[in-house]
């Protein structure tokens, strides 16, 4: 066992015992302990975690920014026990996952699922998913915000106010 392995060991061993699990940082680390022993570098250097962080292709920014962070936590740790080691920084890669758009609604789209939930068998379903759509309507959740003044939706938007 080298150094770097039994480092990697005592990091996840103190991390764990202060209640954080580590499941990917243990899965991670012993690759990027590898990485460096291949390279031969005496300690853990900024260019080296960058380019063992970004080593996968055809991944998302957020898998880089994470494994990045799992090495700059070691490298945390390991600038107390040796001082040539390097703390990479934030921000090389974004560190959230790209949403995707949501699909807006227009009145015409709503009015047409309206219509289709209507033809639904049997009747019971028909009318719950009718009324389930069109207070989902009312609620600004399906539509661009504009009030829906299609004649189910406002019977529904009637009821819903009753309700209320």
């Amino acid at each position: 066992m080298t150094d770097f392995h039994r480092h990697v060991a005592d990091y996840l061993q103190i991390r764990r015992s202060l209640g954080f699990r580590l499941q990917f940082h243990a899965r991670v680390l012993p690759q990027l302990v590898s990485y460096l022993e291949a390279s031969g570098a005496p300690a853990l250097t900024v260019e080296l975690a960058i380019s063992w962080a970004g080593f996968p292709e055809g991944v998302q920014p957020i898998v880089l920014a994470h494994r990045l962070g799992a090495a700059r936590g070691l490298a945390r740790y390991l600038q107390t026990i040796d001082p040539a080691t390097e703390v990479p920084p934030v921000g090389v890669w974004p560190a959230t996952a790209r949403r995707p758009t949501p699909y807006l609604w227009a009145p015409d789209d709503i009015g047409r699922l309206l219509e289709a939930t209507r033809r639904l068998q049997p009747v019971l379903r028909a009318h719950t998913y009718e009324t389930l759509f069109g207070l989902l309507a009312c609620s600004g959740i399906f539509s661009r915000g504009h009030p829906l003044w299609r004649k189910p939706v406002l019977r529904v938007c009637a009821a819903q106010r009753l309700m209320e």
